[in-house]
C-alpha cells in the first residue's frame, strides 16, 4: 500500500482527480497504486529527483521544448517513457512476490490522444492492466508550450 496522492477519487465512474501530495489522507493499493505510480513516474522529469536520478521520463521535457509535435512524436515518446517505466519498475520495485498480482504491471498502453493546439494541451488516454487482469483507464491532461 502507498499513500494516496489524488483527491476526488470515486469507486467507479469518471471524475477529475486532483493531485495533492500529503493532503489525501488515505492509502492506495491494487490497480490504483499502479495508476498512481504511472502518473507520477510519467510526469516527473528524468533526473529531477536528486535522491533517485533514474526516476521519471523525458516526455515532459521533450513536450515543453516543442519536441513533441506530431502523431509520430506522441507515439514514440510515449513508448520510450513506458519502456523506461517498466525497466525502472523491474529494477527497483520490491520483488514481485512481495506484491499481489493486482499491484504488478502487466501492460500500459496509449489508447488514444488529442493534441489540442488551440488550448495548448495534450490529452492522453492510457490503459493500465495488472497481472491479475484488473484494468484502469486514465486520462492525463498535460499543458504544453503554445506554438
Amino acid at each position: 500500500m502507498d499513500l494516496g496522492i489524488f483527491t476526488n477519487v470515486l469507486p467507479s465512474g469518471e471524475t477529475q482527480l486532483n493531485l495533492e501530495f500529503g493532503k489525501s489522507g488515505y492509502g492506495v493499493a491494487g490497480i490504483e497504486k499502479i495508476a498512481q505510480f504511472f502518473t507520477t513516474f510519467f510526469l516527473t522529469d528524468r533526473g529531477s529527483v536528486a535522491t533517485d536520478p533514474e526516476f521519471g521520463t523525458d516526455f515532459m521535457p521533450h513536450l515543453k521544448s516543442g519536441g513533441i509535435r506530431t502523431d509520430s512524436d506522441v507515439n514514440m515518446e510515449f513508448s520510450v517513457a513506458v519502456s523506461l517505466l517498466l525497466s525502472y519498475n523491474s529494477k527497483y520495485n520490491i520483488a514481485d512476490d512481495a506484491n499481489s498480482d493486482d499491484e504488478i504491471i502487466a501492460s500500459i498502453n496509449l489508447i488514444s490522444y488529442q493534441l489540442l493546439w488551440e488550448l495548448g494541451q495534450l490529452k492522453l488516454w492510457v490503459g493500465i492492466t495488472s497481472k491479475s487482469g484488473a484494468e484502469r483507464k486514465i486520462i492525463v491532461p498535460i499543458q504544453m508550450v503554445a506554438t
